[in-house]
């Protein structure tokens, strides 16, 4: 058994709060400052807002209205924040009284696994929407790797993992170092957010996925002459469509859609009052240059991907 849920319960209810990485940090620094710019509006018809009903549970009216009206924005610094003696058990961190959630499963056993590893030096390269969402795996949780590699050993421990998890950090030189439980000396999470720093790690993700594809050449049709070469691997073929359709990851004169299909702007489109439900991950299916249409309906205003867009 491991106490470390119940014994951080204790902690806070003695605090009467919670405490956050600040509180229990004893280092932090910056991996990228802060700065601001400016971000076009949204393009949505006159009205479309007035059919908004509600919003997602983890965003706010004011946040929305900041990311389709445009202006100048901030973008926050990336904060690294130093935990020792940390614990990693039942899908969450814990320090201090402190519960940092890697999944919104993390919680469920009073005594959470067993105790597991002891961790000189460690870094969190997992999110909780990264478990929730594979699009936010795909851009948080790929991207966070890449910081964390530079600081100490990068760590998962979000639990079960994506079905095509392995598979995608084969193609990104992704060594993953999955935890259910540990005992951390120094453990190291970062604060990430959507600014230039984040930006240059989408390139590092792009060019470590092209050096895994073989380059593409024209497939024999005869395969009795010597020449003759075999179909790429699953996994090289899955790694072209990747580099073909993904507006992340994606860079060159190709276009992944046709002109007509996409409005040749660079700003997000929001289209509030549609049934349809949007796939997260085909939102990044768009060249650059190009634009993200979202089409959601008006009880689940999120505009997430305007971020993406800025």
């Amino acid at each position: 058994m491991n106490f470390t849920p119940l014994k951080h319960k204790m902690i806070r209810t003695l605090l009467r709060r919670s405490p956050d990485l600040r509180d229990v940090s004893e280092k932090q620094w910056e991996l990228a400052p802060a700065f601001s710019r400016f971000s076009p509006p949204a393009i949505c018809l006159e009205g479309d807002l007035d059919l908004v009903s509600a919003l997602m549970e983890d965003t706010t009216h004011e946040r929305e209205m900041q990311r389709v009206h445009g202006g100048m924005i901030q973008h926050d610094p990336t904060i690294a924040y130093q935990l020792q003696n940390a614990e990693i058990a039942d899908e969450s961190v814990y320090k201090a009284g402190l519960r940092y959630m890697l999944c919104r499963r993390a919680g469920r056993s009073p005594l959470g696994s067993a105790p597991g590893e002891t961790i000189d030096d460690a870094a969190l390269a997992c999110t909780l929407y990264g478990s929730v969402y594979f699009a936010h795996w795909m851009t948080d949780d790929l991207s966070l790797h890449i910081a964390a590699e530079k600081i100490a050993t990068p760590l998962f421990a979000s639990g079960k993992p994506w079905v095509h998890e392995t598979g995608y950090c084969r193609l990104f030189h992704i060594n993953r170092h999955e935890v259910r439980s540990a005992r951390c000396k120094s453990l190291v999470v970062v604060h990430d957010v959507q600014n230039e720093f984040k930006r240059a790690r989408y390139e590092t993700i792009r060019s470590r996925l092209r050096s895994s594809i073989p380059p593409l050449r024209s497939q024999r049709l005869d395969p009795s002459r010597e020449d003759w070469e075999k179909p790429p691997p699953s996994e090289h073929r899955a790694g072209r469509r990747i580099l073909a359709i993904s507006g992340i990851f994606y860079s060159g004169s190709r276009k992944s859609v046709p002109a007509g299909d996409c409005p040749p702007a660079s700003e997000g489109a929001c289209c509030p009052g549609h049934r349809r439900k949007p796939h997260g991950s085909r939102l990044l299916h768009s060249p650059e240059g190009g634009a993200i249409c979202v089409i959601q309906p008006p009880h689940r205003f999120n505009n997430v991907f305007k971020d993406y867009t800025d």
